[in-house]
């Protein structure tokens, strides 16, 4: 339930939620806001992937349902795509200036992250073109 569209009593009125940035960017985090909003029982479309630039304005991801679902989902979806997007985007610019300097570099980014977004920040890393330093080592090997 949400209570701005309970409060206005158009919990149940049909709506359209549209996705895109306002600048150009690389996108991430696009996948796990699309499973938010299914989740809540709204269709959606991602019609950009992720690790994909995109310009400002550009539509991305899509959904449908009523407005009580839209807007129990949106806030979450929001951050969740931000985050990753802000991620995958300096990353990807560390990736291009690395590379003009000697093209066949890796970037790799650490194993570290804000609490409880291990996944997600390596999953935008990834996306902006960058590998994981160390990833899959355990301690005593």
């Amino acid at each position: 339930m949400n209570l701005t569209t309970l409060s206005l009593g158009i919990e149940d009125s049909p709506g359209k939620l549209s996705c895109f940035t306002k600048r150009a960017c690389v996108l991430a985090g696009v996948a796990e806001a699309a499973r938010i909003f299914a989740k809540l029982g709204t269709r959606t479309e991602i019609s950009v992937p992720e690790g994909r630039p995109v310009e400002a304005g550009q539509v991305f991801l899509t959904a449908v349902g009523t407005a009580g679902m839209l807007h129990a989902g949106w806030k979450i979806a929001q951050n969740v795509m931000e985050y990753s997007t802000g991620i995958a985007t300096r990353t990807a610019e560390m990736v291009r200036v690395a590379q003009a300097v000697k093209p066949d570099i890796l970037v790799a980014v650490t194993r570290k992250h804000f609490p409880g977004a291990k996944a997600l920040s390596l999953k935008a890393a990834l996306a902006g073109g960058a590998s994981i330093h160390r990833l899959g080592l355990r301690p005593g090997l």
